[in-house]
């Protein structure tokens, strides 16, 4: 509890490219809430993804399919809701195209990335649990793909550049983490084979919190 974004603050982004950030965000904290069973809480979330979903000219993502009254009515249905949270993306991605908005699929992937790498911190910070530092890793490979995806609009929208800085500065700094440099080493080991020092991933979570920070004063 207290870890995902509250939703009274949506009303706070006017801009195409908050929006896109923040629609990323709150998408990540729907997921994070329906996987904890947090039926009302996912509720909520998904209302907010519509709402500035809308401001962004994507109210036909939710309107066609019922994906809204699917998504309330299989709550308690996880394989269900996974299904239907991949057809909330899959709808956004071609109503993007659709809208020649094609520049704001990086940003909020990159935003829904963002917040999920900060709440799997803040787990990890508060519980110390090694899978979520597993996680963590296997994650950061979706990095360079992220900002490959965002150099490819970089001149569509002034944000995108600052944010593409924070990413690959967030990039040198795994890279250059003890347990990461093991595994360029060796060939042969993957995530699940090091396990970084006591202390290792503090100034790493550290960053990823400061970057959503940024994310969320717009």
């Amino acid at each position: 509890p207290g870890i995902t974004y509250s939703v009274d603050k949506a009303s706070m982004y006017s801009t195409k490219f908050q929006l896109a950030q923040i629609m990323g965000v709150y998408s990540a904290d729907m997921a994070y809430s329906v996987l904890n069973k947090q039926s009302n809480e996912g509720q909520m979330y998904l209302k907010t993804v519509r709402e500035v979903g809308n401001k962004l000219n994507l109210s036909k993502v939710f309107d066609q399919g019922n994906l809204f009254d699917r998504f309330n009515a299989n709550m308690e249905n996880e394989d269900s809701i996974g299904t239907i949270v991949a057809d909330i993306q899959y709808a956004t991605d071609n109503q993007l195209a659709e809208n020649q908005q094609n520049e704001l699929y990086g940003v909020i992937f990159a935003g829904a990335w963002i917040e999920s790498m900060y709440i799997a911190g803040e787990v990890y910070k508060k519980e110390g649990n090694e899978n979520v530092v597993q996680a963590l890793f296997e994650q950061m490979a979706v990095l360079n793909s992220i900002i490959t995806e965002l150099k490819a609009y970089e001149t569509k929208d002034p944000g995108i550049t600052p944010l593409i800085a924070q990413l690959n500065s967030l990039q040198a700094q795994f890279d250059a983490l003890p347990s990461v440099k093991k595994l360029d080493e060796n060939p042969d080991l993957d995530f699940s084979d090091v396990k970084p020092e006591k202390g290792e991933m503090d100034p790493l979570i550290k960053t990823i919190g400061d970057i959503r920070a940024a994310i969320v004063k717009g």
